[in-house]
């Protein structure tokens, strides 16, 4: 009998903040799902993802039953970054990852944006 191997993808991902302040925690969450050609649909699987910014692994985060995942995360400086999740894959899974870009913005600057936006009723 030949063994399946199932194509992963990181789902949903989304940022509580595509701006943040420096300092500012924002949570990062999303779904680790895999494609099961037989019934045609995207099914949860529970695991580990590792997270990189820039590059450099920065941590590890787990799915709970349905495939969700979330962690909070604070940037100490401004700047542009890319924030990528990774599955490893297993035996059963093929790996996967998602980079996403994100820019962290002093928080003077996001100070002025808040006030501005409430000025004009938008915040």
């Amino acid at each position: 009998m030949e063994r399946k191997i199932y194509r992963t993808e990181i789902r949903g991902l989304h940022f509580s903040d595509k701006k943040p302040a420096v300092g500012e925690e924002i949570t990062i969450a999303g779904y680790l799902q895999f494609y099961d050609k037989d019934k045609r649909m995207w099914l949860p699987i529970e695991g580990s993802l590792d997270v990189y910014v820039n590059g450099r692994k920065k941590g590890r985060v787990s799915t709970v039953g349905n495939g969700y995942f979330s962690f909070p995360m604070v940037f100490d400086e401004a700047g542009e970054y890319t924030v990528e999740i990774k599955f490893a894959g297993s035996r059963e899974y093929l790996g996967c990852g998602v980079p996403t870009p994100i820019s962290v913005v002093p928080k003077k600057e996001k100070e002025e944006w808040k006030r501005i936006f409430r000025r004009l009723g938008l915040f």
